[in-house]
């Protein structure tokens, strides 16, 4: 298996177009995630629901949420699927918690996934439901039993969708580093490069091109 010609063409252009407006400023404010400080993460998860377009979060509903994850104590250190589902889930059930007038109490897995990913960029990949829908379309996404009428709810279906992307990242790890230095030095400006290389890991580039994949 080899990643389509027209797929990396797609993840280049990607970031020809939005390392400015939407990945450069989210990874300045992660560069030093602050879990303790409630403040930064309501600052930080209403920057990645508006920079990504997140529907149905309200401002109060981050405000709300930001309290309840400063208290989670989350570190992680390495890449043990099970405690990063355990921390996604937790982060993504906060909100289902919350319920007000303008909040309907949804299970956020879109947006705790990419806030996790910004804090974690090398080892918590970013939940986005069309890259989900191509790995279940994959051998890999099969081998797990992940299904894309059943986004994950819990811990043991997050821990499933992240053994099959980790199994096809390192599938086609290469592609996905030569593609990762492909990008920094051709479609990212000279100034912006030291943030690029913390910013745009292989797990993100494994992201982007199941999400261009499936597009």
């Amino acid at each position: 298996m080899s990643i389509p010609s027209d797929v990396l063409d797609r993840v280049k252009n990607y970031y020809e177009k939005f390392w400015e407006r939407t990945e450069r400023p989210l990874s300045f404010i992660f560069t030093a995630p602050q879990f303790g400080n409630d403040s930064w993460i309501d600052s930080a998860l209403w920057e990645v629901r508006k920079k990504y377009g997140i529907q149905g979060v309200s401002r109060q509903a981050v405000q709300s949420a930001a309290e309840r994850i400063a208290g989670l104590k989350i570190k992680l250190a390495t890449i043990d699927l099970s405690t990063i589902s355990q921390s996604i889930h937790k982060v993504a059930s906060v909100f289902t918690e919350i319920h007000t007038n303008t909040y309907k109490g949804r299970y956020e897995l879109s947006l705790a996934s990419k806030f996790m990913h910004f804090c974690y960029p090398d080892i918590v990949p970013p939940f986005d439901q069309f890259a989900y829908a191509a790995l279940c379309f994959n051998m890999r996404g099969r081998n797990y039993n992940i299904n894309r009428s059943r986004p994950p709810r819990n811990n043991h279906d997050i821990e499933e969708w992240l053994k099959a992307f980790w199994d096809f990242h390192n599938l086609l790890r290469p592609e996905f580093i030569q593609l990762q230095t492909e990008v920094i030095n051709t479609r990212i400006p000279a100034q912006d490069r030291g943030i690029a290389k913390r910013a745009i890991t292989t797990c993100k580039v494994c992201d982007l091109v199941l999400w261009k994949w499936r597009q």
